[in-house]
Order: C-alpha cells, then structure tokens, then sequence
C-alpha cells in the first residue's frame, strides 16, 4: 500500500492509496472467486464470528471499502477508524442442501491413478451452479459501499463448500490463502502472524532503469500502441478460423506427472550433464499444457510461455516468514517454438530455465518497473511479441498448503488424522478458483493449475473446440501420457 492520510471531511476514516502494483489492468476490476470443496461438516457460526474477530481485532483492512479517486480513478482504501455497530465487514450468506455434493454437483472420478481427466464441466459453470445471486464477479458490479470479502457456505450432507469472493486488487492469490490461513488461526484460538506492511513504493522497483531495459523484447515489457496491434494481428487468424472455444476441467494424477518427470529428468542429464537441476512437478504441469493446447498445430510458430511467480521470500521486503495480503507477483517468459511436434522435454525444460532467470534479482526489480509503468501509462498485461503466440500459465497450487478447515468442523466423527494440538486434521480441500478477465476475452491462451488435491492437479483449462476434439482422442488413446515422454512426439490425431 502507498500513502496513508485522514479523510478530509470524514474525521472517522483513512485513505490509503493502494499500491501500483495493486491497481494495473486487468486487475484493477478482477474479483477473484474461490471455491473450497471440504469433505467434512463445518460449524458455520464458528466460521462467521472468527472471521469477524480477525477482520475486527488482526486485519482492520479487509474491512475497509475501495473506492476510484482523481482523473485515472486510481484507487484508495476508505477504512473506518472504529467499526460502528451495525458496520458490515464483510458479506455473510450460507445455505444448507439436503443432498451430497455429488449429487448437486459434478465433480471429476478421479479413483483412476493413472489415467488423466478431461471434466464434462467448467469452471464457470460450476460457478454459476454455486455462487448466490447478486454477489458481483467483478468491481464494475458491485453496489455503492459494498463489503471487499464475500462469503457463503453450502453445507451439503457430505461437504462443505467455502466460497470466497474478494478483489484482486486486495490480494493475489498468495495473500489470499494467507487471510483463510489467519481465519483458521483465529477459528484455533491463536493469536494470527502479524502481516506485513510495507513503506509506500517498496514494490514499485527502481526509477532509474533505462527505457530500453523496459521495453526488452522476449521478455515481460512495456509495448507501444503499434506492438499490441501487431500482437492482435498474430491471434486473429487462428481465432477467425476457429472461433468457439471449449473451457473444462483437466485433472493429472500426481503418479502420472512424477513418472514423467522421472523419465524426461533422466533424458535431461543425459544431455546436459549430472548436474542439470532436477524438473520440477510444476514444470511438467506448464509444459503439458501448452504441448496439448497446440496438438492441431501442424507447422511451428514462435511462443512466449509466461508465468507468475511470487515474490514471497524473494524481494528483500517480503521475508517468507511473515505474511503479505497483498500483490506481490513478477513474471517468467520462455520462448520456443511451438508445434505439435515439440516435445514435452523441450517445453518444461525451457519453462525451468525462465523460472530461473526471472527468480534473479536483477529480474525481479526490472519486472517490478515494467509493472509500475504500466500502471502509469494504463496498459493491461499481454506478454506477447507482435505476429507470435503466447500462453499464461498461473499455478495457484503452492498458496493452499497447510490450508485446513477442520478446526472448524461440526463435529468429530468424519475421518481425519489427528494433530498436535489436539484438533482433527483432513486431507487438503479441493480448490476451484476464478481470477481471470470476464466477457469476451479469449479463454484459450492462459491456463490455471488451481490446486493439488485428492490424487492430483486441477487444471482451469480452454481450448479450440477443434483441439479439444484432438485432446480427448489422445487421451483415450494414452491415458497415462506417458508416450509424451518418448522423443518422438509427433502425434497422428488428425
């Protein structure tokens, strides 16, 4: 957050400017929505006054409203000195549904560990069957004076399901996660990790940088009027010529991305030597993606592969030690050139050595600068060069550890494994979230890793109907994917 001052007029209230890096397009409007699928009855009004009292007494700033300010409608926090009675913090709703979970909604099987998922369903129209109406999926439709946290619980006769609803530009996905991990500190009795606060522009990294070093091309950059045409000019073809789109959920049991890595780790070493860092999980994850979402293309085109990485414990302001609410985000780029053909090795391997280098210090701060600016000359994310392809990858997957709920729960009977304390501990929810652009947005250029739970990893995922077609086919044909490990990756689908 930026400057902190008195509201003039209103002696009860502070006006904090929310940091740049908070408030740069898209994000500006996003809200993000997540859903966490708990398979164990949860106490809801342990859950309301606990949130109440972390919001009250430990993080007075979720209880504050946003509101647009000036010419370029940047925005401030307007946050009560005290909470009135009768002050809504927070917006609270909850139902109870005399059925199972999966007789409402339907969810993946996923008691096959071997074989990889694609949902009859997505994310937005699990969504829809979930959310209350009225509540606002983005800033643009929320009421004058709403709440920044929404939330609403569905118990079912087998589950409960959290959904929480909170502007992006109060947290990513990271700050998220560490509010409800507060929440349940609080639901614990304990007393919550203070959060970080920072002096105004600690993210705003250095002024000084040469304009040059802003506009790198391959790279997370500021673009002029004429690149973002020219980057529009590169998608056009491939949207006229296939325009509708297919959004579901993938599922990849965690034996099948450790045995990939496995094989392609060994491949890898052999090529470039003993000590070639090992692949990561999530590597494999970005690399399947993009090789599956371009199984229809049959000749090369050049691709920036981008993903956002957190700077917790990066930045020399953010110690991983403490939490931090709010943005905190700098992007990777891989560049390769992208086909049918590629192979698997290829991308996740490029995909590790970007992760790499945007992890440098010297990385981070440009990326830091190239966000400040772009808050400043108002322009929205694309990490794109003009007449080329690009894929966003967001893995939400690290933000749910330690996430658990069952200091919450109605009672003690469900299966779970005890804790130290005393409190009863189940397996990690399941996590579905929404945190993109709405309207007519293509959907087909970024995916979401939404979360690791109940034998593997959840993907937020679109397509062109046509590739879809092309993804279900080899899914039947290789459920395990492991011949996406081979060399020879040319696929025969068409």
């Amino acid at each position: 957050m930026a400057l902190s001052k008195p509201v003039t007029g209103l002696p009860d209230s502070q006006i904090t400017t929310l940091a740049k890096i908070d408030q740069w397009k898209p994000i500006d409007n996003i809200r993000t929505l997540v859903f966490f699928i708990v398979r164990q009855s949860l106490n809801e009004d342990v859950l309301r006054t606990s949130l109440d009292r972390l919001i009250r007494h430990h993080l007075p700033i979720l209880g504050a409203r946003i509101k647009p300010t000036g010419k370029n409608g940047a925005l401030e926090y307007h946050q009560p000195k005290a909470f009135a009675d009768g002050y809504a913090l927070f917006k609270w709703s909850g139902v109870a549904v005399q059925s199972k979970l999966g007789e409402f909604l339907r969810l993946l099987d996923t008691s096959r560990p071997k074989e990889a998922i694609i949902s009859d369903s997505s994310v937005p129209e699990i969504e829809a069957k979930l959310i209350p109406s009225g509540w606002p999926v983005e800033r643009k439709y929320e009421r004058p004076d709403s709440p920044l946290l929404f939330v609403h619980l569905i118990h079912y006769n087998d589950a409960t399901v959290v959904e929480m609803n909170l502007p992006h530009a109060v947290a990513d996905m990271m700050g998220f996660a560490s509010v409800v991990r507060a929440w349940m500190q609080v639901v614990r009795n304990e007393v919550p990790t203070p959060f970080l606060e920072l002096v105004p522009g600690a993210l705003d990294g250095p002024a000084d940088l040469p304009v040059a070093d802003l506009r790198k091309k391959g790279s997370f950059r500021l673009t002029s009027k004429m690149d973002r045409l020219q980057v529009a000019g590169g998608f056009a073809p491939e949207i006229i010529k296939q325009p509708k789109e297919d959004r579901r959920t993938l599922f990849f049991p965690t034996p099948v991305i450790d045995a990939l890595r496995t094989r392609l780790d060994k491949s890898l070493k052999a090529k470039h030597g003993p000590e070639t860092p090992s692949l990561t999980n999530g590597d494999i994850l970005s690399g399947l993606i993009v090789k599956l979402n371009n199984l229809h293309r049959k000749s090369p085109k050049m691709l920036s592969l981008s993903e956002a990485i957190t700077l917790r414990g990066r930045h020399p302001a953010l110690p991983s030690e403490r939490p931090y609410l709010h943005n905190a985000i700098a992007f990777s780029v891989a560049r390769l050139f992208i086909s049918r053909e590629t192979p698997l090795e290829e991308i996740a391997y490029r995909h590790q050595l970007a992760l790499t280098e945007a992890k440098n210090p010297a990385n981070i701060d440009r990326s830091l600068a190239v966000t400040r600016e772009m808050f400043n000359t108002g322009q929205s994310i694309h990490i794109c060069e003009p007449f080329q392809l690009s894929h966003s990858v967001t893995n939400w997957t690290g933000a749910w550890r330690e996430i658990d709920f069952s200091a919450a729960a109605a009672n003690s009977g469900t299966e779970s494994t005890g804790t130290a304390n005393g409190t009863t501990a189940q397996a990690p929810p399941l996590v579905i979230g929404h945190a993109l652009e709405r309207g007519g947005t293509p959907c087909r250029f970024n995916t979401q890793i939404m979360c690791k739970a109940e034998g593997g990893y959840w993907c937020d995922f679109a397509t062109s109907k046509k590739n879809m077609a092309l993804i279900k086919k080899f899914f039947k044909s290789d459920p395990s994917l492991q011949t996406l490990a081979d060399q020879q990756t040319d696929i025969e689908l068409a």
